[in-house]
């Protein structure tokens, strides 16, 4: 960091994680978003044909099975969610990372079994078809620097409800639900706000979604690192 000539990274978080520990100059940093990048969707898959229990309204979380994704507060949040006779499902997906068992024996005891799908491991060519048949997207992380499924919801024209912590707040702005993500009770109510929204209003969220994808688009993503490598 010393040495080099510039330091690029994707959120003015890190950019402040930089400079409070390595004590660099603020102006040898630059903040440039990766472009998201996406894989052409299959439209002859079928959801439905290929899982044949996932014929019901869901949120979808996907996520590892780590302590940081915080499983256990959105399946409370969850829980409440089904306590207040609301008629959905969670999925989760993910390899079965350390937290997994935790997370199994949390979903028993608490009896919601029935409401909760996991499915380990989905093939890549497969989660397009989770995130578009799904009611919304969560991402409750602890920490994140830039969520990759806030960006595939926006693609994909989904709802998302995301913690406002770090570069997430950024990345989403006013094109979804923050939550503070220690909170079960802001969960719940973040999750229960989308599922309460008419159609307007989602078509709403889906528009605010499309447009911060075109925010951060590859061209601007060139331009941004052209400027930096030209800085004297």
């Amino acid at each position: 960091t010393k040495s080099c000539h510039k330091i690029i990274t994707e959120s003015s978080h890190v950019k402040e994680d930089i400079i409070k520990y390595f004590k660099i100059d603020s102006n040898k940093i630059s903040v440039i978003e990766s472009p998201p990048i996406f894989p052409n969707i299959d439209k002859n898959f079928s959801l439905i044909n290929n899982y044949e229990d996932l014929n019901f309204p869901y949120i979808f979380f996907p996520a590892q099975f780590w302590k940081h994704k915080n499983h256990i507060r959105v399946l409370k949040a969850f829980k409440t969610l089904l306590d207040n006779n609301y008629k959905v499902n969670l999925v989760l997906t993910g390899s079965k990372q350390r937290e997994y068992l935790k997370i199994v024996k949390f979903i028993n005891d608490s009896k919601i079994t029935e409401s909760v799908r996991i499915i380990s491991n989905i093939p890549q060519n497969h989660m397009a078809h989770f995130f578009m048949n799904s009611k919304l997207v969560i991402a409750p992380t602890l920490y994140e620097s830039i969520s990759i499924p806030v960006f595939e919801a926006f693609y994909y024209g989904v709802p998302v409800c995301a913690s406002g912590v770090y570069a997430i707040i950024d990345q989403v702005g006013e094109a979804g639900e923050l939550f503070d993500p220690y909170s079960e009770t802001a969960i719940y109510l973040a999750l229960k706000k989308i599922l309460d929204c008419d159609e307007k209003t989602i078509k709403n969220y889906i528009s605010k979604g499309k447009n911060r994808l075109k925010y951060f688009s590859v061209e601007r993503f060139n331009r941004l690192i052209n400027l930096t490598l030209n800085e004297n």
